[in-house]
């Protein structure tokens, strides 16, 4: 798919060993990440496909990361934040936080996912308690090799029974409109609360490449 840009943030990355143990991964300090939270960035103008860092030894059969950011890094203040929450295109405000999901194609259609029902005394406020719909989704992918395999995000398949050149663009009120719930389940999230429907296990954007 031409002229698109892709970037989405992913925090709390774990490797999972045979006996479904979680264990973190400490990521590398580098300007596009901290030692928990990295900036995808693909197909715009600046791309950054990698995310580095190490974990203990051992035997791994899958990896497992949060697609956003955790509420107590999601609504700080963005003018003295440090990379990678530095970027001003992927935030809101101080009451809704970041946009954890940025997707434009062409100029003409957007899909900008980040958390709703963030309630403070104004949107330069942020909020103090967890938002109603977190809209973080958590990736769970199965690998033989996964702390070295290349993980695939297919477009297409988020956008699978949508068409941004007829759809308006989805930023905000997931649950209104056929098109953005769409979105939000191919991520495996119910639109209705923002949360996983069964660990996330139904959505078909993010794979091990074979």
């Amino acid at each position: 798919m031409a002229d698109y840009s892709v970037a989405f943030y992913v925090s709390g990355l774990t490797m999972i060993d045979a006996e479904g143990h979680a264990v973190p991964a400490r990521l590398d300090a580098n300007p596009w990440q901290n030692e928990s939270t990295a900036l995808v960035a693909l197909g715009g103008r600046t791309e950054n496909p990698v995310v580095s860092g190490r974990v203990a030894g051992g035997r791994y059969d899958a990896m497992e990361f949060r697609l956003g950011i955790p509420f107590d890094a999601n609504h700080g203040n963005p003018l003295v934040a440090a990379a990678p929450l530095n970027v001003p295109s992927m935030f809101w405000t101080w009451q809704s936080g970041y946009k954890f999901v940025r997707v434009d194609i062409a100029n003409d259609w957007s899909f900008h996912l980040g958390s709703t029902g963030c309630v403070s005394a104004s949107a330069v406020r942020p909020a103090k308690e967890p938002c109603r719909q977190p809209n973080a989704a958590r990736i769970r992918l199965a690998s033989d090799t996964p702390a070295t395999g290349t993980i695939v995000l297919d477009l297409d398949a988020l956008l699978a029974h949508i068409d941004p050149a007829v759809e308006d663009n989805c930023m905000e009120a997931y649950a209104d409109r056929d098109a953005c719930r769409g979105l939000l389940a191919n991520l495996g999230m119910d639109p209705d609360t923002g949360l996983c429907l069964d660990g996330c296990e139904s959505q078909t954007v993010f794979q091990f490449a074979p």
